[in-house]
């Protein structure tokens, strides 16, 4: 519990730190889910999203709708969960490597680090991909509902990454559905893909860290 709550208050401070004080245009909100996904599995990510926005719509309150933006940061952990389990190995981070034979060389044991590090890129960015479709659809859908309560005009954070998109495809007549959709799939290709490494990135760490001082702690029993 206390893994997720950490995660989701590190999501809003990634997120307000990109947005309110280096002006980034990303949000980076879900990294922490992405990270207590592959590092304590789907309940811990599921819940880590889910409290990311409920306490940040609980702490800046803009209206109960906007709370179903919480089923877009689950929706992160329950795909990245289904890729853990359709890619297993290159998504592994408890550090389980294949044994290779002593008669192999070092250089083939080179090549082999080589194609599982290129192996968990491709599945990554696969996975980023994923996520900016899924995000896209379901923030779009939720955007919708939301001005069904709110007049855009009162939305806060008007001046929203995809602002410039919504623009561009408003001018073309095409329907709200299809606008917020659309107006998030560039911003969400880039924002996911950071999010997608450096989530993996921080969970490998923290399990590298942990078998670190398992190491050290039966070292210390044993002496």
């Amino acid at each position: 519990m206390v893994v997720a709550i950490a995660g989701a208050l590190l999501n809003m401070l990634i997120y307000h730190l990109l947005r309110n004080r280096l002006g980034i245009p990303l949000f980076l909100d879900t990294a922490m889910t992405m990270t207590v996904t592959f590092y304590g599995g789907v309940f811990w990510g599921v819940l880590t999203g889910a409290l990311t926005n409920l306490i940040q719509q609980s702490v800046f309150f803009y209206g109960w709708p906007y709370y179903l933006y919480a089923l877009c940061n689950m929706a992160v952990a329950l795909v990245t969960a289904l890729f853990i389990r359709w890619f297993p190995q290159e998504l592994c981070v408890g550090g389980t490597e294949k044994t290779l034979p002593k008669s192999q060389r070092q250089s083939q044991r080179q090549s082999l680090w080589f194609q599982d590090l290129m192996g968990r890129a491709i599945v990554l960015v696969l996975l980023s991909f994923a996520l900016c479709l899924a995000i896209s659809v379901l923030g779009g859908l939720c955007a919708v509902i939301i001005y069904r309560f709110n007049s855009p005009s009162l939305v806060p954070d008007s001046v929203s990454p995809e602002q410039n998109f919504r623009f561009a495809l408003m001018r073309r007549n095409l329907s709200s559905v299809l606008v917020e959709i659309g107006s998030r799939i560039p911003v969400n290709l880039l924002d996911r893909l950071f999010s997608s490494f450096a989530g993996y990135g921080l969970a490998a760490l923290l399990a590298w860290g942990e078998r670190k001082a398992g190491k050290r702690t039966r070292r210390t029993t044993n002496s």
